[in-house]
């Protein structure tokens, strides 16, 4: 009787831990990463690595980072700690000053 249960269990963790995985790609970073472009000044961009690194250029000035997406809320942190979120909607950023950063081909 042993065997059989604890055959199951396997069988239920693989199933278990294969849909946990299929949740966390489908929901985390590698849904979002690209390139994005601020609709407002197209020579700025911001880079989401699938990694979880970002690289943002703005004005000629480069940052870079880790980022995190929680939901529909996108954090990212520099190495210093300092921190920026945005709303992540179909393909386009919406920063906190409001700008929107749009996915490039």
């Amino acid at each position: 009787m042993f065997w059989p249960s604890l055959l199951k269990r396997s069988r239920f963790r693989s199933v278990a831990v294969s849909i946990s995985l299929i949740a966390i790609a489908s929901c985390g970073p590698i849904g979002a990463t690209g390139t994005y472009a601020n609709e407002q000044s197209p020579s700025d961009f911001m880079e989401l690595r699938r990694d979880g690194t970002f690289y943002v250029e703005e004005e000629g000035v480069g940052y870079s980072g880790e980022y995190r997406i929680d939901g529909d809320v996108l954090t990212l942190t520099l190495a210093s700690g300092m921190a920026a979120r945005g709303q992540l909607d179909d393909g386009t950023i919406v920063d906190d000053e409001g700008e929107r950063w749009v996915r490039t081909p």
